[in-house]
């Protein structure tokens, strides 16, 4: 399933149908978006993230049925990960990212290396409706000598390496969506 150095793209992981499904929830919870912020300290750090994230708490998924399908299809990729690659992942966290335009995330791993994170495997499934190259917001993965960017098209869901593969959000110059997950790990 990793296609190369620790990643993973799967086009039309979801449907237009489940995109559209998934962008009504968000409206759903528009008023529950804030300024996400840094690492565990939860510093608030402009220069370096400027998008809006909702946290998505067991009492939405329970009551959101495109929500409820999402999960599904990423616990049968967690089963998958763990049966091919023996990964341990037993648990999943998620939050919807909101970048309006301007909005951007500069180059970082999604762990801390202050201490040990149960984070293994990030996972970005875009919700844009319709995106064009001139709409910026493209996902940079970083690694040795090169690097991959990732078009944020809608249903498109791309996994890698929490702790590996250093990544970045290039400014969007629309309104950028998508839900964001972390396979978890105990520790």
């Amino acid at each position: 399933m990793f296609e190369r150095e620790n990643f993973f793209q799967i086009p039309q992981f979801l449907t237009f149908n489940e995109v559209l499904d998934l962008r009504e929830q968000v409206q759903f919870l528009r008023t529950e978006f804030r300024e996400a912020t840094i690492g565990s300290s939860k510093r608030l750090e402009t220069k370096i993230r400027s998008d809006q994230i909702c946290w998505i708490d067991p009492e939405t998924t329970a009551t959101s049925l495109p929500l409820q399908n999402y999960f599904s299809k990423l616990e049968s990729l967690r089963k998958s990960l763990n049966e091919k690659y023996f990964l341990g992942l037993n648990a999943l966290d998620s939050h919807f990212a909101l970048y309006q335009p301007g909005a951007f995330y500069e180059r970082h791993l999604d762990v801390s290396s202050e201490k040990r994170s149960a984070r293994k495997v990030s996972l970005v499934c875009y919700l844009n409706s319709s995106w064009k190259p001139a709409d910026g917001g493209v996902l940079r993965l970083y690694f040795v000598n090169d690097s991959v960017d990732i078009e944020p098209q809608a249903g498109t869901l791309v996994g890698f390496l929490s702790d590996q593969v250093e990544h970045e959000v290039l400014p969007t110059y629309c309104e950028r969506l998508s839900l964001t997950s972390w396979f978890l790990d105990s520790f």
